[in-house]
């Protein structure tokens, strides 16, 4: 059985999201390995755990360990080892960025390892997007930069995939931009998800943030009904689901996860993922539900 792993490689970013639950501690910072440990963990993960599914995220994995784009494009070369035209053996590599470092030099060095680039986008609107955290900076006009980055990923030849958080915030701009990405014969997006915006016991963010599942589920109706005639997958998260599949290996290379007894989640850390053998060997001591890793994080093949 193939499966797939979401791999954190960095809690740096160069933009500052409001609802964004990374933590930037001394002591995180302190924990990211080093890119050549990266390199072991994944193909550790492509050898022993059969991962065939790598998506890497953050942070932002272009400032892995700190170094625009260094430390990212060693392990990109890294990564093009595995691909192969076999896709019993290949590796597909999906990348979730803010783009501000992809520029087109950058991506000229993705082609023929990163199959998918994910980027997020939650309005059209500037101001919206600047009390998000999303224009800060040198890094502002971000819808200008997410269209220039979009067409030049598309030409380029890289799936191209959405994600957007809903909360109060960004509420009554959600339509606007969905209309906008369906009438746009610039690019064509192949996949967006939708998240419910999910409290990581922040209070100061969840008087912002947070939203009540019904009107996530009212605003997920209203998006597939303007999509109904277009031909975009889409999938929606909310924190039933999210709390569920919470599976992720994070930048200390530890796959974190959660528990829920009596209406209190716990989070948990494995030990560093290159101490496990397997699949088998994780779950077992970490006491972790195989059936649950099958059900959401394999690739439905034997």
């Amino acid at each position: 059985m193939r499966y797939s792993i979401y791999y954190m490689i960095t809690p740096r970013c160069i933009l500052n999201c409001g609802y964004c639950f990374r933590d930037t501690s001394p002591e995180s910072i302190d924990s990211e390995l080093p890119v050549d440990e990266v390199l072991k963990v994944i193909t550790h993960l492509y050898t022993n755990f059969n991962v065939r599914k790598l998506t890497i995220s953050g942070g932002e994995p272009t400032v892995l360990n700190g170094k625009t784009n260094t430390a990212f494009l060693k392990l990109i070369n890294h990564l093009r080892k595995y691909k192969f035209s076999n896709p019993n053996d290949n590796l597909r590599i999906e990348l979730l960025s803010n783009a501000v470092n992809l520029t087109p030099d950058i991506t000229k060095q993705l082609v023929g390892v990163v199959d998918r680039i994910t980027i997020t986008l939650d309005t059209l609107n500037e101001d919206t997007l600047k009390m998000i955290g999303r224009n800060t900076g040198p890094y502002s006009n971000y819808v200008k930069r997410f269209r220039e980055r979009f067409l030049d990923f598309s030409s380029k030849g890289f799936d191209l995939k959405l994600h957007s958080v809903i909360t109060p915030v960004n509420y009554n701009d959600i339509i606007p931009l969905v209309n906008y990405i369906v009438s746009c014969d610039e690019f064509h997006v192949s996949k967006w998800k939708f998240y419910q915006y999910m409290t990581y016991g922040m209070p100061e963010k969840d008087l912002v943030y947070s939203i009540s599942d019904e009107l996530f589920h009212k605003k997920a109706m209203e998006i597939k009904d303007a999509f109904k005639d277009y031909n975009i997958e889409l999938s929606f998260k909310d924190n039933k689901l999210m709390e569920t599949t919470m599976f992720n290996l994070i930048h200390s290379g530890r796959i974190e996860y959660y528990t829920k007894e009596n209406g209190i989640r716990t989070k948990h850390l494995s030990n560093i993922i290159t101490e496990y053998k397997d699949w088998d060997d994780l779950a077992s001591k970490c006491d972790i539900d195989v059936n649950m890793i099958k059900k959401y994080h394999s690739l439905g093949d034997e």
